[in-house]
């Protein structure tokens, strides 16, 4: 009997679990979190209806073999009224917690003897010659075949030793304490953004909300358009074994005006895009990646992560309404006195510093980039050598999309593995890695 461990029980290491049971015989595994985590982790925790999941029901099956998984669920849930309705609808966050909490009550009951769930925080992994030992924090050892990270989101440690600086944004307890008629100023202008004024909003916050970022973007709205895929990339691939991102950029720019000017949904061009970016992500070397990263993602990330039209109509309503103000500008620093908290920043095109005060100030820049935020598991692995950070910085450098190293029997899935494939932070990228995973995971170890 082989034994695996996974870290992390949000989706990544929930869907991890269930594909290898599927998959695999003879495999005893364990999922250590030691938070209440029941398989929605992070992402789909929201206990605020206003909370919407950013993709048509129909396209966020948890499982890869079942497209019609979740669609199902609602229906048997009485949350849709018809299977065709999944098409349209953007199901609240909350739902699809309940819906991975199902899977996992699930497959505890159908797998109890092969699968357990300990809820303490592991501190370290130590490679044997025969396996793996993990240490936990109460002292406890565990002695394992493979470790599968599946640690999925995580944010910056707190900075700042003041308990108006909201560090994490996905804590909603800080709804409660931020009082209505109280400046919030935001950093960050993505989706974690849309979450925090939708939150504060349903909390009855009425008040003052200024959000800052580099360029000042703010998400673009989902639209629903019959046009067929285009055909452009599949050729652009064909012709560029190795992606610069100024010809990709080119490419993608012309095909938007093209579309634009024949009066198609520009949208399209974008999701045409979408079965080949992990492909387009390969193809570039480090020097690409880092261009990308640094001048192309945060257009990217406005176009690819949409909002649904009524959460962008909330949107839009509090920007007319003057509650939101945005700044394209850069954060210089953050200084706190009894009164407020001073933020320096200098504005998208200007030399001279500008200031903010502000009652409350909340991190919402997205997914940290630092490996120090991951915890003492990963600073002892990435020491030991057991691990590697990506050269571009944004995850864990690895041997294909699943293995750390052809060397070890360390595996990673989900929003760990994005300095490689880069696309993978969401249900449909995750699924399908989980499906690899598994099948990896099978092959490697009854070798």
């Amino acid at each position: 009997m082989k034994k695996i461990a996974i870290t992390g029980l949000g989706y990544s290491g929930l869907i991890s679990a269930y594909e290898i049971l599927q998959l695999c015989e003879n495999i005893e595994i364990t999922i250590y979190d030691r938070s209440a985590a029941n398989g929605a982790g992070i992402a789909y925790n929201s206990h605020c209806n206003s909370h919407a999941l950013n993709v048509v029901a129909s396209k966020m099956s948890a499982i890869e073999d079942k497209a019609d998984d979740f669609t199902k669920w609602l229906l048997d849930n009485s949350l849709i009224k018809e299977e065709g309705v999944a098409d349209t609808f953007f199901a609240k966050r909350q739902y699809y917690g309940k819906y991975l909490l199902s899977i996992l009550v699930d497959m505890q009951q159908r797998y109890h003897d092969l699968v357990k769930i300990i809820r303490v925080e592991v501190i370290a992994c130590n490679k044997l010659s025969d396996g793996y030992k993990l240490t936990m924090a109460d002292g406890r050892l565990a002695y394992y075949d493979a470790i599968i990270l599946a640690n999925g989101n995580t944010y910056d440690s707190n900075k700042i030793n003041d308990n108006r600086y909201i560090t994490n944004p996905w804590d909603f307890g800080y709804l409660e304490k931020i009082k209505t008629g109280v400046h919030v100023v935001i950093i960050g202008t993505g989706l974690t953004l849309v979450d925090i004024i939708l939150g504060l909003q349903e909390k009855g916050y009425k008040g003052k909300l200024t959000a800052m970022s580099r360029h000042g973007l703010l998400p673009t709205t989902h639209q629903f358009y019959k046009e067929p895929m285009l055909n452009y990339v599949s050729e652009f691939l064909a012709n560029n074994p190795n992606v610069r991102i100024t010809d990709l950029f080119s490419i993608v720019k012309s095909k938007a005006r093209e579309a634009v000017s024949n009066s198609h949904d520009w949208r399209n061009v974008i999701d045409s895009l979408r079965p080949y970016t992990q492909k387009i992500w390969l193809k570039m070397d480090i020097v690409n990646q880092k261009r990308f990263l640094r001048h192309v993602r945060a257009y990217w990330d406005i176009l690819r992560h949409r909002i649904a039209p009524d959460t962008a109509k909330q949107v839009k309503s509090l920007i007319d309404s003057k509650g939101l103000i945005t700044i394209a500008g850069r954060l210089k620093c953050v200084q706190t006195n009894d009164q407020n908290i001073v933020i320096a920043y200098q504005a998208r095109s200007k030399r001279n510093i500008d200031y903010i005060h502000a009652d409350y100030l909340i991190n919402a820049t997205g997914i940290s980039q630092n490996p120090d935020s991951y915890g003492v598991l990963f600073k002892q692995m990435l020491a030991d050598g057991l691990i590697r950070w990506h050269e571009n910085g944004f995850g864990l450098a690895m041997e294909n999309d699943c293995l750390l190293s052809s060397k070890e029997n360390v595996y990673a899935v989900g929003p760990l593995t994005r300095a490689y494939l880069w696309e993978s932070i969401a249900v449909p990228d995750i699924r399908k890695q989980a499906k690899r995973l598994a099948l990896q995971i099978s092959d490697d170890l009854h070798k």
